[in-house]
């Protein structure tokens, strides 16, 4: 009997009262091998999906294959998996195994997930992104789609008093069983480098102890020179195997096999960390790091970077040498340095890419990701980073709202940019009929998704992209795994293979995933700026260091240096042929960092890369400054000011009283009255400012309001407020625009027992306007707009009423609206 059975009638009765459950439980207790099969005897769930959510394939896979053996049955049947490009499930199974992307797809299509009745996101404590996005989904669809949805989020070393604040609805349940003790013991590096500490300790626990080992080591590289050293005195009945993300399944799968009467030495990333039995382990070694993916802002895209772990993943990691019998965990740091470790790593939604999330969150409906119910919330300017990007790929538009563009983008099984490439490169090759492009757009993303196959010093010093393509075409055996995801790519993109490939046109595909990444060669051989002002350096002794203009796809710093890698020569014509960019003549003001001056000049430029400049002028005093800020802004309107979204509502309701409160005698807030009257509320603040940074961190809505006296300001507040209060307490936003009714969006269960429609303006003086009420559904969506609340009512409701009842049942919908309690609950609750 496994620890965890200890809860078993306590768990299912929590799950079938509760929504959602948080269950904590040691590693080995059997949270992911034993406790889904509770779950199919439950009379309540029976003919409903019920998925556990898993981080890493291989655990997936296992787990549901020991599932199935359990039922003594094959696993496809009752229990199942899917995972990327393998999926084993059946019109008879009921419990599916899945990835992290997987469930969101699931939800992405399903919104309502009706035929689901529970969700078992396991080792939850790693809170990755794609774990934290697809709790926040599946918390919002049981909020207000399908409110039998049952959540559970479970692992050994979860943040229960964090996870208790932001969950207050949820039940916490424990599990005290344990499988076996391990002991702990410290064995730190002292003055050996670390690597040969490693080798020496794995040496000694061989001698020392029985058994098979579990080495946790930061990467392959680690994995690679540890193996090496090992093999040079390897015991004969000890077998050295590698496990990581980079190998097969079927490799991956030869690591944890049982071999009976040969010990092994398992040499693994953190992919082992949780959830994954390997046969024969009793002794861990844990070498305390493990590589992370970081956000680089000044690369936009993720790196590595190597870091300690946090006590959570040390308890872990010690876990399995417990699981199937007493265990040994020797860790490679001290017991001093295990207590200042932090308990638990941050989110990684603080620290990675967002541009997949919020992709994502776009495809959901949401402009903003504080718009969800996620545990914690990205850095914003990140988080705006990200959408400005899927701007400028078109995946979205002005309001954040997916183009048809977008939508092909979002379906398409790769990132967002590479799913650009492959788009746009399709509609390039059709539109310009360059054969073959489509087909080496799917090549180039193949090998961009993939660990680089030229690697270490042969990889850095050969960045041509190219290179790679002709040694994968000339040696398809050996990177087989290139060539399937070409074929999966190819097929999803419906094109052909081709024999010859037009790879004069690759620095073109790069540039429609990475536009930022188009850099021109400065004075200097091999250095480079790029499209939005980058310094990139492309070693000397590289062929492409000789290029005028090249694009690449990824970068590294060395020395303060950023290097470019994976990277193709282009030309600016056709680049401009293929209207993948625009060169434009400007007269323009800028901040010269080598002069240290504002000057003023025509150029022809691509973003931030002067293709030719004329001087204009020389170096501009201090009072011309203002001058120039105010003939820059005259010239390129308002627009050029960095106005936030509070900002521009707040300029959208000055400008709906000067039309439709005319009587207040406000002054005149309309571009032109503003870009004439710049001199008295803009450009007496602007005259120190020798950037456009600077100019863009102005508060706007503050220099706005200066134009207003004190008595206006108060008025401002009582005759134009910015929300509405209903009776339940909800702030409902109110919208000014150009239309004499501003617009209150508010959900039509918050108007019951209303007959007057809500009012703004200066009702004092006969000027109420009634707002136009856009009531909306349960799930926010719009679904009458009227501005007599009483006529509604005795009207069209009943017609509303029908279509409200078939769709949200479970919600309020009453014969008399006018007279009924306003509320913001479902009948369940009420």
């Amino acid at each position: 009997m496994y620890p965890i059975s200890e809860i078993q009638q306590p768990f299912i009765d929590a799950i079938l009262q509760h929504d959602t459950v948080v269950l904590t439980a040691p590693p080995g207790a059997g949270k992911s091998t034993v406790l889904p099969l509770w779950l199919l005897d439950i009379d309540a769930f029976k003919g409903k999906k019920i998925y556990l959510l898993q981080p890493r394939r291989i655990a997936a896979k296992m787990i549901a294959l020991y599932l199935a053996s359990q039922l003594q049955e094959e696993v496809g049947q009752r229990v199942g998996y899917r995972l990327k490009h393998d999926v084993c499930v059946s019109k008879h199974t009921q419990l599916e195994v899945i990835t992290e992307g997987i469930l969101t797809q699931i939800m992405q299509s399903d919104p309502e997930m009706n035929d689901c009745a529970m969700i078992l996101l396991d080792e939850f404590h790693e809170r990755s992104v794609h774990a934290d996005l697809a709790f926040a989904i599946a918390r919002d669809i049981q909020q207000g789609f399908n409110e039998s949805l049952k959540l559970v989020l479970m692992s050994a070393t979860l943040d229960v008093e964090y996870l208790q604040s932001a969950l207050p609805d949820a039940v916490f349940l424990h599990s005290q069983g344990k499988s076996f003790p391990v002991d702990i013991h410290y064995a730190p590096a002292n003055a050996l480098d670390w690597q040969l500490h490693a080798t020496k300790e794995i040496k000694r626990a061989l001698t020392q102890y029985q058994g098979s080992i579990l080495v946790f080591l930061p990467g392959v590289k680690d994995i690679n020179f540890i193996a090496r050293q090992l093999s040079e005195s390897q015991h004969e009945d000890v077998k050295v195997v590698a496990l990581h993300g980079s190998l097969t399944p079927q490799q991956q799968q030869l690591a944890i096999a049982h071999q009976t009467g040969q010990r092994k030495v398992v040499l693994s990333t953190n992919i082992a960390e949780t959830s994954l039995t390997i046969e024969g382990i009793r002794i861990v070694i844990d070498a305390g790091f493990e590589k992370a993916a970081k956000y680089d802002p000044n690369v936009r895209s993720n790196r590595l970077v190597v870091q300690q772990i946090a006590k959570s993943s040390a308890t872990q990691r010690a876990g399995r040498a417990g699981r199937l019998s007493e265990g040994v965990c020797i860790r490679l740091y001290d017991k001093e340095a295990y207590a200042r470790r932090p308990a638990q790593h941050e989110s990684e939604i603080l620290r990675t890419d967002l541009l997949p999330v919020v992709l994502e969150a776009a495809r959901w409906g949401v402009t903003a990701l504080s718009q969800l119910p996620l545990l914690t919330l990205p850095v914003l300017v990140t988080e705006n980073l990200a959408w400005q990007e899927l701007k400028q790929l078109k995946i979205v538009d002005d309001n954040r709202k997916l183009t048809a563009h977008g939508d092909s983008v979002a379906a398409f099984p790769t990132s967002p940019r590479f799913a650009h490439m492959l788009i746009g490169g399709k509609s390039i090759e059709q539109k310009h009929e360059i054969h073959g492009l489509a087909y080496l757009a799917c090549i180039l993303v193949s090998l961009l998704e993939e660990k680089d196959i030229l690697s270490g010093d042969q990889g850095r010093n050969q960045t041509d992209i190219n290179r790679r393509v002709m040694l994968w075409r000339d040696a398809p055996k050996r990177f087989e795994h290139i060539g399937r995801q070409v074929t999966r790519l190819s097929r999803a993109l419906n094109v052909k293979k081709v024999d010859s490939l037009p790879l004069e046109y690759s620095g073109c595909l790069l540039a429609l995933a990475f536009p930022e990444n188009i850099a021109k060669q400065t004075q200097s051989e091999g250095r480079y700026l790029t499209y939005d002002g980058k310094g990139v350096v492309v070693p000397v002794q590289d062929e492409l260091s000789f290029e005028e203009v090249i694009v690449y796809a990824s970068s590294y710093t060395i020395k303060h240096q950023n290097l470019v890698r994976m990277a193709a020569r282009a030309s600016l014509t056709q680049l401009k042929a293929l209207d993948i960019i625009a060169p434009e003549d400007v007269d323009t003001v800028y901040f010269d960092e080598r002069k240290q001056a504002v000057i003023a000049q025509r150029q022809t430029v691509i973003g931030r890369i002067v293709l030719d400049s004329k001087p204009i002028k020389e170096t501009l005093t201090a009072e011309q400054i203002s001058d120039m800020w105010r003939t820059f802004i005259e010239k390129k309107g308002l627009g050029c000011l960095n106005w936030q979204a509070a900002d521009q509502l707040f300029l959208a309701k000055l400008r709906w009283l000067n039309r439709h409160q005319s009587h207040l005698e406000l002054p005149s807030f309309d571009e032109q009255a503003l870009l004439s009257k710049l001199d008295d509320w803009l450009v007496p603040f602007v005259g120190d400012i020798v950037s456009l940074k600077k100019l863009k961190q102005l508060d706007l809505k503050a220099q706005l309001l200066s134009l207003l006296t004190y008595q206006q300001q108060q008025l401002l507040t009582k005759v134009a407020p910015s929300h509405y209060v209903g009776p339940t307490g909800r702030k409902c936003p109110i919208r000014y625009g150009e239309e004499k009714s501003p617009i209150l969006s508010v959900p039509m269960q918050e108007l019951y027992g209303q007959e007057n429609t809500p009012e703004v303006g200066d009702s004092s003086a006969g000027k109420g306007i009634a707002v136009l009420l856009e009531i909306v559904s349960p799930a926010g969506r719009p679904i009458q707009l009227t501005q007599d609340l009483a006529r509604f009512w005795a009207g069209s409701y009943s017609e509303v009423q029908k279509d409200m009842k078939a769709k949200y049942p479970k919600h309020f919908w009453p014969d008399n609206p006018a007279q009924a309690k306003p509320t913001i609950k479902t009948k369940r609750r009420m």
